[in-house]
C-alpha cells in the first residue's frame, strides 16, 4: 500500500490461537473425524476440567454420551487403537469392543476380521459377550444368529429346568432355547445318561415356546 508516495507497511497481527474449548468443539463438527484424534481432544478436556468435565462437554453444547464413547477408545489394547486411527476398524466396532475386557475384545476383532463382519454383527457379539464372558467368539456368533452353541457348559437355568416338573418352570426365552440346544449338542457320546432329561426339558420348552408364541398369535 502506498500513502503519499510512500510505501506503508501494515503490521500483520499474528493469528489467536484457538483455545482447547474451541478445538473440541470444532473437530466434534467435523464429517470426517478420526475417532482417535477426537478421542484425545476430549481426554485433553478431561486433563484440564477433572472432575467437572461432564459440566464443561455440557456447556459447550456437546452431548455427553459422545464424550464417554469417544474417551471409551482410549482403553482399547494399542493394535487396535492403531486400527481405529488408520480407519481399519470402524468407530461403531471399536466403541463396543472398548465396553468388553481385552481378554474378550481381542479375540473378537480377530474372529472380525477373518469372518469379515460388520459392526451390528460386532455389537451383538459384545453385548453377548458381557452376558457370557466364558465363550468363545464362534460360540457368541453363533448365538448372535440363533443357532445351537456347541460345547457351552449348561447354565444354572437349565440345570434347574431338569430338576423341575414342567409346570413350575421359569419364563422361558429363545435363549434359554438355544443354550439347553447347544450343551446337548455338544454333549460325548458317553454322556446319553445326562443327554436323555435334557433332550427331555428341550422339547418341554420348546413346547412352552410354541405355546406362547400361539397366544401371542391369538
Amino acid at each position: 500500500m502506498i500513502v503519499n508516495g510512500a510505501p506503508v507497511v501494515r503490521e500483520r497481527r499474528p493469528k489467536r490461537e484457538q483455545t482447547l474449548e474451541e478445538r473440541v468443539v470444532a473437530y466434534y463438527k467435523k464429517r470426517d473425524k478420526n475417532p482417535m484424534v477426537m478421542a484425545r481432544l476430549f481426554r485433553d478436556l478431561q486433563e484440564k476440567y477433572e472432575g467437572g468435565v461432564t459440566a464443561k462437554v455440557e456447556s459447550l453444547g456437546l452431548p455427553t454420551g459422545s464424550y464417554s464413547n469417544y474417551v471409551g477408545l482410549l482403553r482399547l489394547p494399542d493394535d487396535m487403537k492403531a486400527a481405529v486411527q488408520k480407519r481399519r476398524l470402524p468407530y461403531k466396532s471399536a466403541r463396543a469392543l472398548s465396553r468388553i475386557p481385552h481378554a474378550q475384545s481381542k479375540p473378537i476383532w480377530v474372529f472380525a476380521k477373518r469372518e469379515a463382519l460388520v459392526s451390528g454383527d460386532i455389537e451383538r457379539m459384545c453385548n453377548l459377550a458381557k452376558q457370557h464372558p466364558s465363550m468363545t467368539p464362534q460360540q457368541l456368533w453363533d448365538m448372535s444368529k440363533g443357532r445351537p452353541v456347541k460345547g457351552k457348559a449348561a447354565p444354572a437355568r437349565v440345570v434347574n429346568y431338569v430338576r423341575k416338573p414342567v409346570e413350575k418352570m421359569a419364563q422361558v426365552t429363545p435363549s434359554d432355547l438355544v443354550q439347553v440346544a447347544g450343551y446337548v449338542e455338544g454333549l460325548k457320546p458317553t454322556s446319553d445318561v445326562e443327554k436323555l432329561p435334557l433332550l427331555s426339558t428341550l422339547r418341554a420348552l420348546q413346547k412352552r415356546v410354541d405355546d406362547k408364541i400361539r397366544e401371542l398369535s391369538s
